[in-house]
């Protein structure tokens, strides 16, 4: 009595992590392990109420994607695998909500190759990892920017008198080579973003910006092959579960969710992702009065971008692994021009 007294308590705390979840049938917990009872009461006694859950950190993470076939939202949320001290470190813990009425909880362990899926219903299913994902390391590669460009300027759709100052677009191809601003001006490889001066010590200088797109290198690539049926939250449960695991930062739950989500439209066969960090560097330089004039400054960005790619329908996705740069100039647009001008009034004039 006292064991499904403990098991009924546990259950409760993972139902009121989705608002609207119907109670668990725990007539078929038997199987039901004590480190998972454990872990479930544990948590019990640590929270009191539904609203502390994402202000406390108990919810380390949540994604959410819509099912491409029923139109519903699915919420993936990452419980804080400190707050259950019986579940070995190596366990990833999630709960998988449709439309705000939990499915089920996943508990994900590479160390001891195992998944254990816990069910509305109440019934507990135990899997290999090994028989629902495949992952193989993919070789790193990198991609030079041209160096050959064309010394005539290339005039792109739309005009040039584009201004990205204070708004600088990343974008890239589904290959993953960075793609030039739209309506940019193209100056031997260097494309336009504007200008700004006129400052009350320059009242007739003004800084021109033009970027040029490097190229990059990848990272961390591997190629994740699911067994046929699986649904994309216990897919990016697993994906995350992985790259933890390694000590692999940057990636985040919901980043690895929406990316599924974007990538992914058929899961009734055997299906792969890959996911890899691009490092893109951005080579800059700044003109005096005009795009063609007087370089007075130069200087570099690179930021790193995970990428999802599908080969089978050759969609891909891209989201910024962090929200600055990871090397180079950090300071914006605006005060690097202005610094590159007040440096040039001193040094000549």
């Amino acid at each position: 009595m006292k064991k499904i007294i403990s098991t009924i308590l546990s259950l409760a705390i993972v139902i009121s992590l989705c608002p609207h979840s119907l109670a668990f049938d725990v007539s078929h917990q038997k199987d039901m392990s004590v480190e998972h009872s454990t872990a479930f009461e544990t948590a019990l006694d640590i929270f009191s109420s539904s609203e502390e859950y994402v202000s406390n950190g108990t919810i380390a993470d949540s994604g959410s994607y819509i099912d491409q076939t029923t139109g519903e939202e699915i919420t993936v949320n990452l419980i804080a695998s400190e707050h259950f001290p019986s579940i070995s470190d190596s366990t990833t813990v999630t709960a998988i909500c449709t439309e705000g009425t939990i499915d089920e909880v996943l508990m994900i362990s590479f160390e001891e190759n195992s998944l254990t899926s816990i069910y509305s219903d109440g019934t507990v299913k135990k899997e290999l990892l090994t028989d629902i994902v495949t992952i193989t390391p993919i070789e790193p590669t990198s991609e030079i920017g041209l160096s050959a460009w064309n010394s005539t300027s290339e005039i792109l759709p739309s005009s040039s008198s584009v201004d990205y100052i204070d708004s600088e677009p990343f974008t890239f191809s589904s290959s993953g080579s960075q793609k030039a601003p739209s309506g940019a001006t193209s100056y031997s490889g260097y494309y336009t973003l504007g200008k700004r001066g006129g400052y009350t010590y320059a009242p007739s200088l003004y800084g021109y910006l033009l970027r040029k797109n490097s190229g990059y290198s990848s990272y961390y690539a591997h190629k994740f092959t699911f067994s046929k049926g699986t649904v994309i939250g216990t897919a990016a449960s697993v994906i995350i579960a992985y790259f933890t695991d390694g000590g692999i930062l940057g990636i985040t739950l919901s980043i690895a969710t929406a990316m599924l989500g974007v990538v992914i439209d058929n899961i009734d066969v055997n299906w792969g992702v890959q996911f890899q960090v691009n490092r893109y560097r951005w080579d800059y330089k700044i003109n005096l009065n005009s795009y063609t004039g007087q370089t007075i400054y130069t200087f570099y960005r690179t930021r790193d971008y995970w990428k999802a790619y599908n080969s089978s329908n050759g969609k891909a996705t891209y989201e910024n692994r962090g929200s600055s740069y990871y090397g180079g100039r950090t300071m914006g647009n605006s005060p690097t021009i202005e610094y590159a001008i007040s440096k040039y009034v001193e040094d000549n004039l």
